[in-house]
């Protein structure tokens, strides 16, 4: 099985000429650079699905970095987006490649259909599968491309941000920019202030003896500052910190929006609409309230949906007016036979 880049290098040879047209699920700055270099005075339409990751500042040597960034600026370079948020975050993860010779009447001189990203892993390393798709289903899938790109918007100022180190908007790529340092950063340090080994009023305290004139007068006026505990290493005004939300908390409320979400249970009021039934009817629909309670409690647990309390409400009444049903129905039905 060959790598990635050698078959899609070979369909640029094979059609020198034209636009190449990419979608690609993820990229990186590796990948960028190498398509600067394979397709120069070559036209270029690249669709990242997700541009959240590949691009951190931190792990990009210089050469892919200046390459990337190169493609970009370029002039005939078109590098978009393209993911929606309703219903759950979704992205193109399409892996095709497509040449469009200018007045072929929107037919590929060349289609290449594959598993392979556009980063340095998945073109040099990985073991991907790339085919080469040709007749109706060439011009079928070079369709859906163009429908993909021309749906898709600009990324290009938001990843050039990204590569040269800047911030970037979270409203194009969807990323929420997180407020913790990274893992693999090294942590900040902060000054702290040499300690007063002067004599002190209390056995855990940094500050020294107050002199006689300043008794009953405001510390911080005098010139002395408050005194804190050895153990307390937080200055005096800095914020509590925030107490870990805990894995119970967590899933309990991520279920409660998924029932907010998902609404009400209708088999749980069936249920209780049969249980109320039963007290008018002499306990006829009191079975059919039992099996209906249960199967809303099942539905209410397993697929974590409102109504739980409403199927408890209707197998209570069903239960209730259960031995009405028996001595009102089922009983005259026996002795009548």
């Amino acid at each position: 099985m060959t790598q990635a880049v050698d078959r899609i290098e070979r369909l640029m040879r094979e059609c020198p000429t034209g636009e190449v047209w990419a979608l690609v699920g993820y990229a990186s700055a590796a990948g960028l650079r190498w398509l600067n270099e394979q397709t120069v005075g070559r036209p270029v339409r690249l669709l990242i699905g997700d541009t959240r990751t590949g691009f951190a500042t931190d792990r990009v040597s210089p050469a892919d970095r200046a390459g990337a960034i190169r493609f970009i600026k370029r002039a005939d370079v078109k590098v978009t987006n393209w993911y929606r948020r309703k219903g759950g975050y979704r992205t193109v993860h399409a892996k095709a490649w497509a040449v469009m010779p200018h007045g072929a009447g929107g037919r590929p001189a060349g289609v290449v259909i594959g598993s392979a990203n556009l980063t340095n892993q998945g073109l040099h390393h990985n073991t991907e599968l790339v085919a080469q798709v040709v007749g109706d289903e060439a011009q079928r899938v070079a369709s859906e491309m163009g429908a993909a790109l021309d749906e898709s918007w600009d990324a290009k100022a938001n990843l050039l941000k990204r590569l040269e180190g800047g911030a970037w908007n979270k409203s194009q790529d969807g990323r929420r920019r997180s407020t913790q340092p990274d893992r693999k950063s090294p942590r900040p340090v902060r000054s702290v202030e040499a300690p007063n080994t002067a004599p002190s009023s209390h056995p855990n305290s940094t500050a020294p003896f107050p002199s006689p004139d300043s008794i009953g007068q405001d510390p911080i006026a005098v010139g002395h500052e408050p005194t804190f505990p050895r153990h307390d290493a937080r200055p005096p005004n800095a914020p509590s910190p925030q107490e870990p939300t805990s894995p119970v908390r967590a899933y309990r409320s991520r279920g409660k929006e998924r029932r907010d979400r998902l609404g009400s249970n209708p088999t749980a009021t069936m249920a209780l609409v049969l249980g109320i039934v039963a007290f008018l009817s002499n306990g006829l629909t009191a079975p059919f309230g039992v099996v209906m309670g249960h199967l809303g409690r099942h539905r209410a647990k397993k697929f974590a949906v409102k109504g739980r309390r409403i199927a408890m409400a209707g197998l209570i009444c069903s239960y209730v007016c259960l031995p009405a049903f028996l001595g009102w129905w089922v009983l005259p039905l026996v002795n009548g036979s």
